[in-house]
């Protein structure tokens, strides 16, 4: 993440919406398993994700500044699980931009994160 070319927060928020990869997997599976009242899975998904936080924070303005980029990453990464079963989109939610969108949306958030407060 850190080491990405246009940077930690736009790599953290386009890596959020799914690509059916082993990682997302990963993750699902340990969504359920917390949901379901797991306590080791509800912890392994907080430490990823304080991991995730540490790796981000320096790249940000302030703790708003990470929440926001942590929060809009946990959105679209939800948004993902609203998707039809079989749609033409290969499991893609409505909810969840793509494309020129995606990039749009990742250079507001970095925008918003990064710039000095007025």
């Amino acid at each position: 993440m850190s080491a990405a070319v246009d940077g930690p927060i736009a790599y953290y928020v386009r890596t959020s919406v799914m690509e059916d990869d082993a990682l997302d997997r990963a993750l699902i599976a340990m969504t359920r398993l917390a949901q379901g009242g797991s306590a080791v899975a509800s912890d392994a998904l907080r430490e990823v994700r304080d991991r995730w936080a540490a790796a981000i924070r320096p790249h940000v303005r302030d703790e708003t500044a990470l929440d926001l980029v942590m929060l809009l990453s946990d959105g679209l990464y939800f948004n993902n699980s609203l998707a039809e079963p079989g749609d033409e989109q290969g499991g893609m939610s409505d909810f969840v931009p793509t494309g020129v969108a995606l990039d749009r949306l990742i250079d507001l958030v970095v925008d918003a994160a990064t710039r000095a407060p007025e």
